[in-house]
């Protein structure tokens, strides 16, 4: 239990979020720990042991308290809305894909598949889940892109600052 607790004080403290969030921190260092911590049989993890199969090591790069963009479906938006909104990882579904997500919006935990994860540092790149990961050639497509756009942005702010003639 301390264990549990002292995890999820870390991840609180971590990201600077507020106390109310205890229980979904608590949660998910029991869903990491599960998945992470030893057990008495070597190379094996208590979530292995407990339901005969591996989990998804692709899940456990989610950090509590992580900005993320979550994808709102078509049917949910009308032509000129957003396709997706800000929120904040707060958690793992219990027997399900599926990330517990915060939207301040609302102030409500949601159950989302399709989310983006925001990267933490500058050069990291974005995490997606809930759709087919993107291929090395795709996230070279969208570096290139973003490239493009700066360099454009770069070549009219230029412009702007030259004298009239």
């Amino acid at each position: 239990m301390r264990t549990i607790v002292e995890a999820a004080r870390s991840m609180l403290a971590g990201k600077n979020m507020h106390k109310i969030y205890w229980a979904e921190a608590a949660n998910t260092a029991v869903f990491i720990i599960n998945r992470t911590g030893t057990s008495s049989v070597e190379n094996k993890t208590p979530f292995e042991l407990w339901f005969n199969k591996s989990c998804d090591p692709k899940s456990l790069n989610a950090v509590f308290g992580s900005d993320v963009w979550v994808y709102i479906p078509k049917q949910l938006r009308k032509k000129w809305d957003m396709k997706s909104k800000k929120g904040i990882f707060v958690g793992f579904g219990e027997n399900t894909k599926r990330y517990k997500i915060h939207s301040p919006d609302t102030d409500k935990v949601t159950l989302e598949r399709d989310v983006i994860f925001v990267p933490e540092k500058e050069g990291e790149q974005y995490i997606e889940y809930g759709k087919s990961d993107p291929s090395p050639t795709q996230i070279e497509e969208m570096d290139n892109t973003a490239q493009e756009q700066t360099e454009v942005q770069d070549d009219e702010l230029d412009q702007e600052d030259d004298p009239p003639k």
